[in-house]
């Protein structure tokens, strides 16, 4: 910044007062950048830089509603664009020349954040359902929903009216992985603030998939045994003194063979 004071410049100047803001810019760029590498099957999207361009100029007249004056559009196009991408990649890296004529972010990490951040961005929840109902069922947008569900946690409610919605997906159809029910399993397990019911919950779902398959071992198996360094052991204990104990020819078998694969449950 101070260089850029000594020598005249004033990109940095004019990024600061930017509308709208950079991060906003970036977000929605990185959804659909995240939207177009989905559909290629790639990790990261890599368009021409001059595709990317416009891109940026589109959310940029959009947001400030400047479509329809041309003076002001081509002003985006010509000098603001090139000053934010140039700043962007010269100053902190998040986009680079992918080589080839190609750009994009520097890491898959950096798309996924700031496709995450757009999506927080969007404060009706039906919308934001909207949205992310279809991604649910998508394992490769796994990464940015557990991103919103951090972002989300801090945001009141929203976070646990869009979980329920999930909850009542996963209890309508079961069509097995990739099910949102693995989502919600690992938004417990990486630590997102969410409440006791909610966990005990998810335990349950998943408890009871595990014994529809049959599965010992798994991906619901697995993230079953993960579960317990959430403090879900005993839960989990519970659930199978019942049915060991039960009626059910195939619950008591299935839940005496999981037990005595499971050496960290409390006994």
């Amino acid at each position: 910044h101070k260089r850029d004071e000594a020598t005249g410049h004033t990109v940095v100047r004019d990024i600061r007062g930017m509308r709208p803001r950079p991060q906003f810019i970036l977000g929605e760029l990185g959804y659909e950048l995240h939207k177009d590498s989905e559909m290629q099957g790639t990790g990261i999207a890599e368009p021409p830089r001059a595709a990317i361009q416009n891109r940026i100029a589109e959310i940029m007249i959009r947001w400030r509603k400047d479509g329809n004056n041309d003076d002001k559009c081509d002003t985006i196009r010509t000098q603001e664009v090139p000053d934010f991408c140039r700043f962007i990649e010269e100053r902190t890296s998040m986009l680079v020349d992918r080589g080839m004529g190609r750009y994009g972010f520097v890491h898959q990490t950096f798309q996924e954040y700031f496709a995450a951040y757009y999506l927080n961005t969007i404060r009706d929840v039906e919308k934001l359902w909207g949205e992310i109902k279809d991604k649910i069922w998508r394992q490769y947008w796994w990464e940015v929903l557990l991103l919103l569900s951090e972002m989300l946690a801090q945001s009141g409610d929203v976070l646990d009216v869009l979980l329920e919605k999930i909850i009542g997906e996963t209890k309508e159809e079961l069509k097995g992985v990739p099910s949102p029910l693995l989502l919600l399993v690992d938004i417990v397990i990486q630590g997102t603030p969410v409440t006791d019911f909610f966990k005990s919950r998810v335990l349950e779902h998943l408890y009871e998939t595990c014994l529809v398959y049959g599965e010992f071992s798994g991906s619901f198996a697995d993230r079953l045994g993960k579960l317990g360094d959430h403090g879900l052991n005993e839960e989990t204990y519970n659930l199978l003194e019942k049915d060991i104990g039960g009626l059910s020819d195939k619950r008591r078998h299935w839940a005496i063979r999981y037990f005595s694969l499971r050496n960290d449950l409390i006994v």
